[in-house]
């Protein structure tokens, strides 16, 4: 008798242990590298044991559980975050491993190092908003040492020790806006005996943002690499030039025999435009990545340091700062800016806009103004297209639709950047184009 009631309560045990583990188990998912704009791993063909987390993953895991300090900045405390992950070489799984950010992103174009021009590949590599499939990094949950998964999909399984996540390849909608659904299940087999099976679907949301604007847009005073002033020939070049020059208020880099000691250029994701990761658009792409693990952000940014509405925007920029710094792209001295609207439009055909694409009329803008006839010519030559029109089909389902533009412009339509600049570092002849305008100030403080 007491035989039949220790199998009695064996086997009440085994009915009760099922249903418990079966409560238990779910599953979780994220997307692999959900921040586009760096470069990573390519998305593996079938399931895969999951390797660990890439250096930008880990980077927006840090951003989403960092808290929001109660200081008058609240915006500090993630900020360190951010410029802690830009400022240092990367070290981690990923093609990151050993480069900073700025050098490893879909942007061909960033530097230079010292004595080179830049690069004339100032694009987004051609594929970039239109992938072919995405990875989801898959976990269980609720499980237990010991306990062993059997992963499956359509394209089969994979068994696996269930402490140990898995990549799953999800392949990309028709229209870009992220992947096709995907079912994942597991079986789960406890250790001391029983099983269960859980699934999840994943279907991924890709966000497009495109960046436009001008110097608050593209992080204008804060290079990805910034200007190193330790070389001797540039401190002994910067003393020789206060001691002899007569304007208390000249500076330095206006001289190019000073600027020429500089062995050490600062250096940036864009470097004619002045466009680092620092910049705002780029630090509210970051936070919204990080909040959305579940979703992946393609964030493209065009602005341009000294951008106007007409000169930048619009039509081409004339004369972005990098141009005076570095030179022309390879040297080419006949080099020309394109419309921002117009190299965002062009990156929706994966950088094959059709040459006969309608340009918008800016004449009436142009007379209004009463611009000169050579700047006049310049802004009608580089006005942007109107349209997206591709020269060759993207695909069967048309371009990539964007999800939000992040604009920043007008604040050197209106004379900004002299008005900050001229009482802050004077010089004669500037004071004396400057009367026109304002009474300048003897003291600056900003």
């Amino acid at each position: 008798m007491q035989k039949l009631n220790l199998v009695l309560v064996s086997m009440i045990g085994v009915l009760v242990s099922t249903p418990s583990l079966a409560q238990s188990v779910s599953l979780d998912w994220s997307v692999v590298d959900r921040f586009r704009l760096f470069k990573a791993d390519s998305v593996p063909a079938s399931m895969a044991a999951d390797p660990g987390l890439s250096i930008q993953d880990e980077f927006l895991e840090k951003l989403a559980a960092s808290s929001i300090p109660t200081t008058p900045f609240p915006e500090s405390g993630r900020y360190a975050i951010v410029s802690g992950f830009l400022g240092h070489i990367a070290h981690g799984r990923g093609p990151m491993d050993g480069h900073k950010p700025f050098e490893v992103t879909r942007w061909s174009g960033q530097g230079p190092t010292a004595g080179q021009a830049p690069s004339a590949l100032r694009r987004y590599e051609s594929d970039y908003l239109y992938p072919q499939a995405y990875a989801a990094r898959v976990k269980a949950v609720g499980v237990t040492p010991g306990d062993q998964c059997v992963w499956e999909t359509a394209k089969g399984t994979l068994p696996l020790p269930c402490s140990q996540a898995i990549i799953v390849p999800t392949p990309a909608r028709t229209d870009h806006a992220g992947s096709m659904p995907t079912v994942v299940k597991v079986t789960v087999t406890h250790g001391g005996g029983g099983s269960v099976t859980s699934s999840v679907t994943i279907e991924i949301k890709d966000r497009l943002f495109i960046g436009l604007g001008e110097s608050y847009a593209s992080g204008e005073g804060n290079p990805d690499q910034p200007q190193h002033f330790d070389d001797p020939r540039f401190q002994e070049a910067a003393r020789s030039y206060f001691s002899s020059n007569p304007d208390p208020y000249e500076r330095w880099w206006r001289d190019e025999k000073v600027l020429a000691t500089l062995t050490q250029p600062a250096q940036w994701w864009d470097p004619v435009c002045h466009r680092s990761l620092y910049s705002q658009q780029a630090n509210a792409a970051f936070l919204y990545a990080a909040a959305r693990p579940k979703e992946a952000v393609t964030f493209a940014a065009f602005a341009c340091s000294g951008a106007e509405v007409l000169d930048g925007l619009i039509a081409g920029q004339v004369s972005p700062p990098g141009l005076a710094d570095f030179g022309p792209p390879n040297h080419d001295a006949n080099f020309k800016m394109v419309a921002q609207v117009e190299q965002a439009l062009s990156l929706l055909c994966r950088n094959n806009l059709a040459p006969d694409a309608e340009r918008a009329s800016l004449e009436p803008v142009v007379q209004a103004l009463g611009m000169d006839k050579k700047a006049k010519a310049a802004i009608l030559q580089s006005a942007s297209v109107v349209e997206a029109k591709c020269a060759q089909p993207v695909d069967t389902a048309g371009r990539r639709k964007v999800d939000m533009v992040l604009i920043s412009i007008g604040g050197n339509d209106v004379g900004f950047s002299g008005a900050v600049k001229t009482p802050c570092f004077p010089s004669r002849r500037a004071i004396r184009l400057a009367s026109r305008y304002w009474q300048t100030s003897e003291n600056c403080s900003v």
